[in-house]
């Protein structure tokens, strides 16, 4: 699993240069990369997949957060969320409350 990890997080880093994906790249190594999980480890490595994992690498670079207490599903809701301060609190709230994935709003509503 150890491997696995170092693995996946050398070719997400290949894929960023200076914070931006280089589109055509980026793309063909993504679409590699779901390839070669798919192969070597099974299902759960769809290209759709893998862009979450990426987003979640990203957005949790050191990994040891409140997402390791929470389901895949919850992860990928929260991802959706643009916006830092509202996934936080969303985080927290799923935490505390024990949200399943059905009760975290897909587009929280704003006030006027």
């Amino acid at each position: 699993m150890r491997i696995f990890s170092a693995h996946l997080r050398f070719n997400l880093h290949r894929i960023e240069k200076g914070g931006k994906i280089r589109a055509d790249y980026g793309k063909a190594l993504l679409t590699s990369l779901s390839r070669d999980l798919a192969f070597r480890h099974g299902k759960g490595f769809r290209l759709s997949n893998v862009i979450r994992i990426r987003q979640f690498y990203l957005i949790y670079p050191k990994g040891a957060t409140v997402s390791h207490f929470l389901s895949w599903s919850n992860v990928v809701k929260l991802l959706k969320m643009d916006d830092p301060l509202e996934r936080s609190f969303y985080e927290q709230q799923t935490l505390r409350e024990k949200w399943t994935v059905r009760i975290i709003p897909t587009k929280p509503s704003r006030r006027s």
